[in-house]
C-alpha cells in the first residue's frame, strides 16, 4: 500500500496534470462524434489523436522523473517528443495484443452459434459487450510496461517490456494488487458509463457525467502509472535501480 500512497501523493502535487490529461482524453472524445465516413473530418480526427499522444507523453515522462526523485527535469514539450516513438509503438503493440483477444472471442462465439450470425454482428457485439474487460487486459499490460519502455528511453538500452511488465506482477504481488485494484475501480467506472451509453455512446458528445468519470479516471490512471514507476525503480528489480541522477534525499522506491 506503501508505494501507491506514494503515487496519489506524487499525482496529488502535480494534480494540473491530470486536468491537462482530461482535457486531451475529451478532445479524442469529442473527434470520435465526428463523422468517420465524411473524408473532411479524417484530419481533425487524426490530429486529436497526435495532440493525446504527445501531451500524454509529457504527462508520463514529468511523472516519471519525479518518481525518480530528479530535479533536473525536462519541459513537457521535451519530454513529449523524446519518448513519442516508444509510447506510441508499445500501445501499438498493447493494441494488437488486446485486438487479438477480441478476434479470439468472436471467432469462438462464431464457431459455438454455428453461423446463426455473420462474423460481423459478432464482432460487433464482441467489441461493444467485451469492451471494458478488454481494457482492462491493456491497462494491466500497460502498467509496468510503459514505466519499462520510458526508463529504456533514459537509459538507452532495449528491453522487451511487454514480457518484463509482466514479469514484475510476480516479482511485486502485494503491490501489484492494490495497483490492480486500481485498475478495477477504472474499468467499473468507465464500464458503467460504456454500457448506460449504449452501443451509440461513442456518437454523443461528452456531458457532465462523463467527464467527471474521465476526471476521476485520469487520476487514478496517473497515480497508478507513478505507483508502478517507483516499483520499476527499485533496487530490486531486474536489470533496473534508481535513475542515475536521483536526488539522495527523496523517499526510495520499495526495498
Amino acid at each position: 500500500m506503501t508505494v501507491l500512497r506514494q503515487g496519489f501523493a506524487g499525482v496529488s502535487a502535480r494534480f494540473h496534470l491530470v486536468g491537462l490529461y482530461t482535457l486531451a482524453a475529451l478532445l479524442v472524445r469529442f473527434a470520435e462524434t465526428l463523422r468517420v465516413e465524411d473524408p473532411a473530418t479524417f484530419p481533425l480526427m487524426l490530429l486529436a489523436y497526435i495532440v493525446f499522444q504527445v501531451v500524454v507523453c509529457g504527462i508520463f515522462g514529468l511523472l516519471f522523473l519525479d518518481a525518480a526523485g530528479r530535479q533536473d527535469r525536462p519541459s513537457l514539450g521535451q519530454q513529449a517528443f523524446g519518448l513519442l516513438l516508444p509510447v506510441i509503438w508499445l500501445s501499438l503493440k498493447i493494441a494488437l495484443i488486446v485486438l487479438g483477444l477480441a478476434g479470439a472471442a468472436t471467432a469462438v462465439m462464431f464457431a459455438v452459434e454455428g453461423g446463426g450470425r455473420s462474423f460481423e454482428e459478432i464482432w460487433k457485439s464482441v467489441s461493444f459487450w467485451g469492451a471494458p474487460p478488454l481494457g482492462l487486459a491493456g491497462q494491466a499490460l500497460t502498467l509496468y510496461s510503459l514505466p519499462l519502455a520510458i526508463r529504456s528511453r533514459f537509459d538507452g538500452k532495449w528491453r522487451t517490456s511487454i514480457r518484463d511488465g509482466c514479469r514484475m506482477f510476480h516479482l511485486y504481488p502485494l503491490e501489484s494488487a492494490w495497483m490492480g485494484i486500481v485498475l478495477l475501480v477504472m474499468a467499473i467506472l468507465g464500464g458503467a458509463l460504456h454500457y448506460a451509453r449504449g452501443p451509440e455512446g461513442l456518437q454523443t458528445d461528452p456531458d457532465v457525467v462523463e467527464t467527471l468519470v474521465l476526471l476521476a479516471n485520469s487520476y487514478l490512471s496517473l497515480a497508478a502509472f507513478f505507483a508502478a514507476a517507483r516499483v520499476v525503480l527499485a533496487p530490486r528489480s531486474p536489470d533496473t535501480g534508481p535513475l542515475p541522477g536521483r536526488d539522495a534525499t527523496a523517499p526510495g522506491p520499495p526495498a
